[in-house]
């Protein structure tokens, strides 16, 4: 079934007497944009998708998929933030290493096929310092926290934040978001230079 924002485009379009190459090409933007964006179908307005086209005609095709997801920018803090978080909090656990460890975090919004996927990427050191500051304290071999736990807290995490920060958005997102695993790598990367 059509979505009703692409329906409405398309018959606005029509009746506006736009050539039918021009119709496809607005229409292709609208499929794009659900597409890359997380927002839920059934709650997109007319003006969520007026800003999408703007950005479209008003940015070169990379500067404009960014302002595309403007709604992610609000985000990024929260990303960044949820993620340090989730890795202190489980690693500070007694279960688990119970230190602080050492950790650099880089916000990265596309994938290496240039699509648009905000996510982070963290080097974590393989210990941290004790609750007194006294001592370093080793990691297990080949393991730091658990993946799952990690996964779950960053999704919890982040619907909280959303929730309290931008209820707006947090509304527009798509419920099953917060129901699927969200998937939190965690490998061991090497040593020294050849770590970094």
């Amino acid at each position: 079934m059509e979505h009703p924002v692409r329906k409405q485009l398309r018959e606005d379009l029509r009746l506006a007497g736009m050539a039918e190459t021009s119709q496809a090409s607005y229409l292709e933007a609208v499929d794009l944009f659900f597409k890359r964006t997380w927002l839920d179908p059934e709650n997109v307005t007319q003006e969520d998708f007026a800003d999408y086209l703007k950005t479209l005609q008003d940015n070169a095709a990379a500067q404009g998929t960014f302002k595309i997801a403007r709604f992610a920018i609000a985000c990024y803090d929260l990303l960044m933030r949820v993620s340090a978080e989730a890795v202190m909090t489980l690693c500070q656990d007694k279960k688990h290493l119970g230190a602080t460890p050492a950790l650099l975090a880089v916000l990265h919004t596309w994938t290496g096929r240039m699509d648009y996927h905000p996510h982070v990427h963290m080097l974590v050191s393989a210990g941290g310092v004790s609750d007194d500051g006294t001592l370093w304290l080793d990691s297990k071999p080949g393991f730091l926290i658990p993946v799952k736990a990690r996964s779950r807290m960053l999704r919890n995490r982040m619907a909280e934040g959303l929730k309290k920060t931008r209820p707006d958005l947090f509304a527009k997102l798509k419920k099953s978001l917060w129901k699927k695993e969200w998937v939190a790598n965690i490998l061991p990367w090497g040593a020294g230079e050849r770590g970094v």
